[in-house]
């Protein structure tokens, strides 16, 4: 057995281990080893003259098309660049237009557009976070702020300087971080608070490159942070690029606890851009799409597969619960479905290409 085929496996077995600890029945999961998959996502597929959802339900197989054509009457009109859930609702982002349609998850029936975002190239949305019921918080690469929007009202409540260009966000308890290309070329993060009047920057920790993915480990101790790495410079060496790394936050001191490098190239493509590439679950699996493969991440023990899915690939979403991802193959314009341990499905495809995968609580939908 090769060392990189060695290394797999006792990946995967330290994996199985770590699954059997501490997966169990979620809010709509059956532990996926009993063969019983209830998973159920929204993707979001291109196609002529707008976008639309397919509702896929793993337990029956199904594909429902057209999702918000039927619930509306009309089709959307428009291209679905990313698909955050929260509170029962969808977030459908529409970068070009500077929008954010709301749905009404358990029917997919508008209730209502966000607008006031900077719209096109110059200001596109990149991110979006929840603190709670009533806070969401968005970011556009291109413009030097934060914005705080009222998910009640669903308009944009305050719009909160920052001193550089954001690039992720993401929220844990009462904080929020923001990742940020300060103007000399740098990366930090600053911290708010989420019922912080004024909303000052409390900290600032610097970043060795652009931080993408921002998110909190389930224990509510820590945030993680991936960070883009750079490309090489040197066209003689054939990879010197800086590696994407994720930085692990302890919530306690707000310093930076440790380093993981992911033994792949550059993810400097995703800089700007909707988080789509990247989906954590409860068991601390992080699956990102690199240009060589997906690599998964296990961020309670730091440890990193970097190549557990050859291929490139761009675009995925996994089921927090169970931690079944679904990934975009653009070669074979199909879905791949996999489990943490490798065991693949049947391939499925949804009639166009796939811009955003996002799993949601199949109890709650219609």
């Amino acid at each position: 057995m090769n060392t990189t085929l060695a290394a797999r496996w006792i990946f995967l077995a330290s994996l199985t281990l770590l699954l059997l600890s501490c997966s169990g029945k979620g809010d709509d999961v059956v532990d996926p080893k009993s063969g019983d998959r209830k998973e159920m996502a929204f993707v979001a597929v291109e196609g002529n003259g707008g976008d639309d959802l397919t509702r896929f339900n793993e337990a029956a197989q199904t594909a429902d098309v057209g999702e918000y054509a039927k619930s509306n009457g009309a089709p959307l009109g428009k291209t679905i660049d990313a698909i955050f859930e929260a509170n029962e609702r969808l977030y459908l982002h529409h970068r070009g237009l500077g929008e954010i349609s709301v749905l009404d998850l358990k029917t997919r029936k508008l209730i209502g557009t966000i607008t006031g975002f900077p719209n096109g190239t110059a200001g596109a949305l990149c991110g979006m976070a929840f603190s709670n019921v009533s806070q969401a918080w968005g970011i556009c690469y291109g413009s030097n702020n934060l914005y705080l929007i009222d998910a009640i009202n669903l308009n944009i409540a305050r719009i909160i300087p920052l001193p550089g260009n954001p690039t992720a966000v993401g929220t844990v308890k009462n904080k929020v971080f923001v990742g940020m290309v300060m103007p000399d070329g740098s990366a930090k993060v600053a911290v708010f608070s989420s019922n912080g009047g004024e909303y000052p920057i409390e900290h600032q920790l610097d970043m060795p490159t652009a931080p993408i993915y921002i998110f909190g480990n389930p224990d509510g101790q820590q945030m993680v942070v991936l960070t883009s790495g750079n490309p090489g410079t040197d066209t003689a060496i054939a990879d010197d690029d800086v590696r994407p790394m994720l930085h692990y936050i302890l919530l306690s001191t707000m310093t930076v606890d440790g380093v993981s490098t992911i033994e792949v190239p550059s993810l400097d493509r995703y800089i700007g851009q909707e988080p789509n590439f990247a989906a954590r679950t409860k068991d601390y699996l992080l699956y990102i799409a690199t240009p060589i493969g997906v690599s998964l991440a296990e961020t309670a023990g730091r440890g990193v597969f970097p190549l557990w899915l050859p291929g490139d690939f761009r675009v995925l979403g996994a089921d927090y619960y169970s931690s079944m991802v679904y990934i975009y193959d653009p070669a074979t314009a199909s879905v791949r479905r996999l489990l943490a341990d490798a065991t693949e499905y049947t391939p499925t495809t949804f009639g166009g290409a796939v811009r955003a995968v996002q799993f949601v609580n199949a109890n709650a939908v219609q």
